[in-house]
C-alpha cells in the first residue's frame, strides 16, 4: 500500500472535477479524499495498492471532459490519517 498527496492545477473547480475524482477512486478501490483549495487548485489524498494508484494518477491528468489538468504534482503522504474510502471534504 503506498499514499499520495496530489495536487491538480488547472481548470479543476466548476467542472465535476472532485466528483470525477471520488468516481474513478471507487472503482480501483482507492481510499482517500479531494477538495478544492483557495487558490483554485485540487488537493487529493490518495492510498491504495501501487497499480491502481497509478491508473487513478493517470485518469486524473485526463480530468472529467470539461476540465484542463495543467499540472500534477504528487508526493508520498506521510500523515497518519487512515482513511475506510474516499469522499469529498469542504
Amino acid at each position: 500500500m503506498e499514499a499520495y498527496e496530489i495536487i491538480v492545477d488547472g481548470r479543476v473547480q466548476g467542472v465535476g472535477y472532485r466528483h470525477f475524482a471520488v468516481t474513478q477512486a471507487r472503482a480501483l478501490h482507492i481510499c482517500g479524499c479531494v477538495k478544492n483549495l483557495y487558490d483554485g487548485r485540487v488537493k487529493i489524498i490518495a492510498s491504495g495498492e501501487t497499480e491502481n494508484l497509478q491508473k487513478f494518477i493517470d485518469r486524473l491528468q485526463q480530468g472529467p471532459r470539461f476540465a484542463h489538468v495543467c499540472d500534477l504534482d504528487k508526493e508520498l503522504y506521510l500523515g497518519k490519517e487512515n482513511f475506510r474510502d474516499f469522499s469529498v471534504r469542504f
